[in-house]
């Protein structure tokens, strides 16, 4: 732990707990306030957009109770006593859409960045190619053209950006979405992202599942649906080459997938 955390939680009071393993952020760990139990967590310079999310919940009552910014670069939350989705199997996914209705009604902080950037041919081809087919990467990239073009045409709210089952926390037979990347954009990306991320499950029963608990099925839901796809049978394909055998399922399922679109 950097002399700057260890200052930082002798000034705030805080008995640290537990420290828990992360490879995206500079530190995380429980501690306790002499009341509750919290979070307290160090994002770094590529975690702006994390804070000003969870400060946008705050604001509007959603999301992790108890936030408050501390120095420059993290944060105090409620610490949420649970396990990941991705560890507990089945929840309610209809619960999850009335819970991702919820977070999106949050106003959209100043500077948050837009999807405009994820969804170009550009983007495709410089960070795709090499992994995905021909037939793939063409597809992909014609979705990315239409998408971005539609962009500027339909209405955007406050995404979480990164909704996959390890960033929901199942507390209290309820789910909890925590660690946020942030975007402005459709409504449907976050949806359309969790419905393909849930491996081993019918990733189309799945998506009308979250529209039923959403309330109402946002636009472009099939497009980014298409687009989820392609995003994570590049991610998973990447990760098989790395680790041979540790994706191949999740490759499959996608790869089946993606011949359908």
């Amino acid at each position: 732990m950097v002399e700057d955390l260890s200052r930082l939680i002798r000034e705030l009071g805080l008995a640290v707990e537990a420290v828990i393993p992360t490879e995206d952020s500079r530190f995380v760990a429980r501690v306790f306030d002499g009341e509750r139990h919290l979070m307290l967590k160090a994002v770094g310079n590529r975690g702006a957009d994390e804070i000003r999310v969870l400060h946008a919940w705050a604001i509007a009552g959603v999301g992790p109770r108890w936030f408050r910014q501390v120095g420059s670069d993290a944060y105090l939350c409620e610490w949420l006593e649970g396990d990941t989705l991705a560890r507990t199997g089945p929840l309610s996914v209809e619960t999850v859409g009335r819970q991702l209705r919820l977070l999106h009604s949050a106003s959209i902080p100043p500077g948050l960045k837009s999807l405009a950037g994820r969804l170009s041919p550009k983007f495709v081809e410089q960070g795709w190619r090499g992994t995905l087919s021909d037939d793939w990467l063409r597809r992909a990239a014609s979705l990315a053209q239409f998408l971005h073009d539609q962009l500027e045409h339909e209405p955007v709210c406050l995404l979480h950006g990164d909704v996959v089952p390890a960033n929901i926390i199942v507390a209290g037979g309820q789910p909890a979405l925590i660690d946020p990347v942030g975007y402005s954009g459709p409504a449907a990306w976050d949806l359309a992202q969790l419905s393909v991320a849930m491996v081993g499950t019918d990733r189309r029963e799945n998506l009308a599942l979250l529209v039923q608990g959403y309330g109402f099925r946002p636009p472009l839901l099939d497009e980014f649906f298409r687009w989820m796809t392609f995003m994570f049978l590049d991610k998973n394909l990447g990760l098989e080459k790395q680790r041979p055998g540790s994706r191949q399922q999740v490759v499959d399922e996608l790869s089946a997938l993606a011949d359908t679109l």
